[in-house]
């Protein structure tokens, strides 16, 4: 007999997570592992709604002094879909009101599942 799909959102919502977070040597990361049938919601925003799903979520960020740097991924394997997702970004703070971001991909994981070509630079003042 073959499982058949089409009604898989009929069941009862579960979910099983695990999330591992802490510093190590000054790096500090978080770790979400995330399996069941429930809307994956994570940084505040709705990421999955699809059905039976696995999610792995990390991020990893370190400072040298003025300068700091962040990733994080993604990766969704769902019943029907599955999407991959990275963004890294550096930012520097040494200016005096000047805070410069240099950004690769589209960190809005809740935007965009699925990874987006795209280097951004965002300059915040503080005057």
């Amino acid at each position: 007999m073959e499982d058949n799909w089409s009604d898989i959102k009929k069941y009862n919502d579960f979910s099983i997570s695990a999330n591992l977070k802490g510093d190590l040597s000054g790096y500090y990361y978080d770790l979400t592992y995330i399996f069941g049938n429930k809307n994956v919601d994570l940084e505040n925003s709705n990421v999955y709604s699809g059905g039976f799903s696995e999610v792995l979520y990390g991020s990893l960020s370190k400072s040298f002094g003025d300068l700091n740097i962040f990733g994080k991924g993604m990766y969704i394997y769902g019943v029907v879909e599955r999407y991959k997702t990275i963004y890294l970004e550096a930012k520097y703070t040494g200016f005096s009101n000047i805070e410069m971001i240099i950004g690769l991909g589209d960190g809005n994981f809740g935007a965009s599942k699925g990874f987006k070509k795209q280097i951004s630079l965002t300059v915040k003042t503080g005057f």
